[in-house]
């Protein structure tokens, strides 16, 4: 099939950015991390925990688990759902908010530098919004998928982090390439514009197109 020989070849592709993509994904928690802290973590973890700050430890290492669910599950013949969401998130915040990594959002919160509140979903509104968003069809599907998990804010923490993972997953298992983020702060400006304002979608999907490994099949 047209669509496995693609999956496989974006899959061995992710294997091989694979730093690449912890270290990108890290870089939007905005702590400073580098790509030599990253690369440290994942291939020295318990010499990294004595000489880099145990918060960047944390951040590299659950998107380190993280991914690596990621590609193995992109392999699988069943489609991405809410379950493997919910486990990606729990990889990435286990360690900052343990009670409450891989359950869905309950309380109210607000966005730091946005206007934007989003509301609080029943399970099953959580749900049924990754199980409809998640049948995409395009690599412009991974990006709307990616922008409006995050907008949702569907965790209490690691809502960037796991919208992209997510996306990310989704992408793969579909053929397709994985988001890149070179310039946090443009990828961060242009979402919280989404944010504000939907009709702002198209600068947010044109600056991650652009930035992305390779948008062409």
């Amino acid at each position: 099939m047209v669509m496995r020989k693609y999956k496989n070849e974006k899959i061995k592709e992710a294997n091989r950015y694979f730093k690449e993509l912890v270290y990108q994904t890290a870089h939007l928690e905005n702590k400073g991390i580098t790509y030599a802290e990253t690369v440290n973590t994942i291939e020295f973890y318990k010499d990294a925990i004595k000489k880099i700050a145990f918060e960047k430890v944390v951040i590299i290492d659950g998107l380190r688990r993280a991914y690596e669910y990621i590609i193995q599950r992109a392999n699988s013949d069943e489609q991405p759902d809410e379950n493997d969401i919910k486990e990606i998130n729990k990889l990435i915040d286990s360690y900052e908010e343990s009670v409450e990594a891989g359950n869905w959002r309950r309380t109210k919160v607000r966005i730091a530098g946005s206007s934007w509140i989003p509301p609080v979903l029943t399970s099953e509104q959580s749900t049924h919004f990754i199980l409809d968003k998640s049948r995409i069809k395009s690599f412009e599907d991974g990006i709307k998928l990616c922008a409006d998990t995050s907008k949702k804010q569907l965790f209490l923490n690691g809502n960037k982090r796991t919208a992209i993972c997510y996306a990310n997953l989704v992408l793969l298992y579909n053929g397709y390439d994985c988001i890149k983020i070179n310039d946090r702060a443009e990828y961060i400006n242009k979402l919280l514009d989404y944010y504000e304002d939907d009709k702002n979608f198209d600068k947010f999907l044109e600056y991650v197109k652009k930035e992305s490994i390779d948008i062409e099949k």
